[in-house]
């Protein structure tokens, strides 16, 4: 499945062309490196791993562009990184990967069983965490079918689940706590059951930074009072939308109703229809 390209808003990706340049010390790499060894692995849930090994350029970030959303990551002090990344748009497209050393190498995003899975995903650049929830089946908040990032599943279980069940089951398969340098992204991946003929799973998005009691800078006028997204949704058959989405601000000190909180309006429910 190729992957789609995406016109990303610069309000939802932080830009990332100078700092793969120049190094956060403020000096150049001080030798020239040659090309670093990059193995690329297929997994499962439509996801890729990308392992780098370069002394040369060891500390250095390096930015993993993919369909024009870039993510940040650092080597580390023996000159190593290991990065997955979601093909939350499919696979098939090349991944720049950029050094702080102005050096850049492209490979292809290669994954296992895209045709077997369903991604909805959340992008954005503020420095907040957004988190998807999703209610399979009509499962109750912390039940058991309650997919979050404190509670995310994982690809062979979620499998495992679906074979015994005999319908889809889900994961959180790539999970940001806003934290990251680069683009935040969250992805809830569903994996299919051939049997399952319909079901819905329905997906909900918590400011969870702000949480139920707004106060500080994620309120008012604060500065991170009002956060764009944008949701993302791609399915097994290679169908791909997109849609804008904002938390707007909150008042201080007010409490939270539970359906204002985890908006079901931010983001659309997940409908099977095999």
């Amino acid at each position: 499945m190729l992957a789609v390209a995406i016109a990303i808003p610069a309000s939802v990706v932080l830009a990332s062309g100078s700092s793969t340049a120049v190094a956060e010390s403020g000096q150049l790499a001080q030798e020239s490196c040659g090309e670093p060894t990059i193995t690329v692995l297929p997994l499962s849930g439509g996801r890729t791993q990308f392992s780098i090994t370069d002394p040369c350029r060891a500390g250095q970030t390096v930015t993993f562009t993919y369909v024009g959303v870039p993510f940040q990551r650092r080597m580390d002090s023996a000159g190593r990184l290991d990065f997955i990344l979601d093909c939350f748009a499919g696979d098939g497209s090349p991944v720049q990967i950029g050094f702080q050393d102005g050096s850049t190498f492209s490979r292809n995003a290669v994954a296992r069983d895209m045709g077997r899975v369903s991604k909805v995903s959340v992008l954005w650049s503020a420095n907040v965490n957004l988190d998807i929830h999703a209610f399979e089946y009509a499962a109750g908040f912390g039940k058991p079918g309650h997919v979050w990032a404190a509670a995310p599943s994982s690809p062979e279980d979620a499998r495992s689940m679906a074979r015994a069940e005999g319908r889809g089951r889900g994961f959180i398969s790539h999970v940001s706590d806003g934290g990251n340098a680069g683009s935040h992204l969250e992805v809830y991946t569903f994996w299919h059951h051939r049997r399952q003929n319909s079901g819905v799973v329905r997906l909900a998005l918590d400011y969870a930074s702000r949480g139920s009691m707004p106060e500080g800078e994620t309120c008012g006028n604060g500065r991170m009072a009002e956060v764009e997204f944008l949701v993302l949704k791609l399915s097994r058959g290679g169908e791909f939308s997109r849609t804008d989405g904002v938390f707007e601000a909150a008042a201080c000190g007010a409490t939270l109703s539970e359906q204002a909180r985890y908006s079901t309006k931010a983001i659309p429910d997940l409908f099977i229809n095999n």
